[in-house]
């Protein structure tokens, strides 16, 4: 059966089996998961698990990365011969993240050191959502090497995700920064005149330092 179909992605999916593009995706839910999964891998707002194709799905159940790279090899496998250079695999489009204890207990770093959560929302921490939302595509990426080795993963760097992780990412990864929303358009990232467009660059000065990834 087509899953993509069922994800309101077959429009998209047509002009990519018909050769307009080269890679194709969209947000963890909308287009990878779709709404008819298990409620557990949804995310818990006000007690509630909320299917929902523009919120960010339960970032710690450990069947999402594996739904989403079974949804990945279908679409794959629709194109045979075809070389697909990349996957776009990203946060939806708001701040909305989840409430499950599991998601906002604190992370164990390489170093051993714990990052805790200070808030729960995204707006207010988002260095520790960015952070699991990382964990999280960084095991979507790892399911995804292991029968396409050369695939990329293109993710949005935005919004909470715009914020640096404290975890390395998979070499599969590819993320896009998205300075958004900055103070003030009219001048570089990099050459912010007000404190709140200042974050933009220290951010991306990160990214270059923190990450191999290049802008």
């Amino acid at each position: 059966p087509n899953t993509l179909s069922q994800h309101d992605a077959l429009p998209i999916y047509l002009r990519w089996r018909s050769g307009a593009t080269i890679g194709v995706g969209g947000g963890y839910i909308w287009t990878f998961m779709g709404l008819d999964q298990d409620e557990g891998l949804y995310p818990l707002v006000n007690g509630n698990r909320l299917r929902n194709r523009w919120r960010q799905p339960c970032y710690t159940h450990p069947d999402v990365p594996k739904v989403m790279a079974n949804t990945a090899r279908e679409m794959l496998a629709s194109v045979p011969g075809t070389e697909v250079d990349f996957l776009i695999a990203r946060v939806g489009d708001n701040w909305e993240v989840f409430g499950c204890s599991d998601c906002m207990s604190p992370i164990k770093l390489a170093d051993g050191a714990l990052l805790a959560p200070k808030a729960a929302t995204s707006g207010e921490d988002p260095l520790f959502l960015s952070t699991r939302n990382y964990i999280m595509l960084n095991k979507f990426a790892e399911e995804m090497v292991k029968d396409h080795p050369d695939l990329k993963i293109h993710t949005h760097a935005y919004i909470f995700a715009a914020e640096p992780p404290k975890v390395k990412l998979h070499p599969a990864i590819v993320p896009h920064f998205a300075a958004y929303p900055t103070k003030d358009e009219r001048h570089p990232i990099l050459n912010q005149p007000t404190e709140r467009g200042a974050i933009w660059g220290k951010r991306f000065r990160q990214w270059s330092e923190e990450q191999n990834v290049q802008f």
